[in-house]
């Protein structure tokens, strides 16, 4: 984990969407380094912290990164080395030096965001529960008796001298 001051503006494409972060991704020393929020956390199910570094966890794989925590606010200004932990979080990187983009490929991760199945009418349903309404009570009218009052008290007003 280190902090660049320098170095030529990366663009990161996520399985063909361009991915925002308010720092943004760079190449330093023939490497391409990129703050964890949103960079690496925008590909994980999971970070936990141990110490002196974050584990990343994406479905069955795990990356560990060296890191030094501060601050809430520092993982958007913490840069790590971002192909070494795709990889092992099992996601496609390709470097397109000329263009200067980092393309991730990030392959499905089960069936969290899998169509609904059709309504089968021969499956076994549930048989409908009964819903206990209890009947309303009456309210009491109101009674009667002597000389009606005004609803709300009347006001003096004077005109001005």
């Amino acid at each position: 984990m280190f902090f660049p001051l320098a170095g030529t503006v990366v663009s990161v494409v996520l399985n063909g969407s361009l991915v925002y972060g308010y720092n943004p991704a760079r190449l330093r020393d023939g490497h391409v380094v990129a703050p964890i929020v949103p960079f690496v956390s925008g590909v994980t199910t999971r970070l936990e912290y141990r110490e002196r570094e974050m584990l990343v966890f994406r479905g069955s794989h795990v990356a560990r990164v060296a890191i030094v925590r501060n601050a809430p606010g520092d993982l958007q200004n913490a840069y790590v080395p971002l192909a070494p932990v795709m990889e092992e979080l099992g996601i496609l990187v390709r470097f397109d030096n000329r263009r200067k983009v980092l393309e991730l490929v990030a392959p499905a991760l089960g069936r969290e965001l899998a169509t609904p199945v059709p309504f089968d009418p021969h499956a076994p349903q549930a048989v409908p529960t009964q819903i206990f309404t209890p009947e309303p009570v009456p309210t009491p009218r109101p009674t009667v008796s002597g000389a009606p009052r005004p609803r709300r008290t009347p006001l003096t007003i004077t005109a001005p001298p």
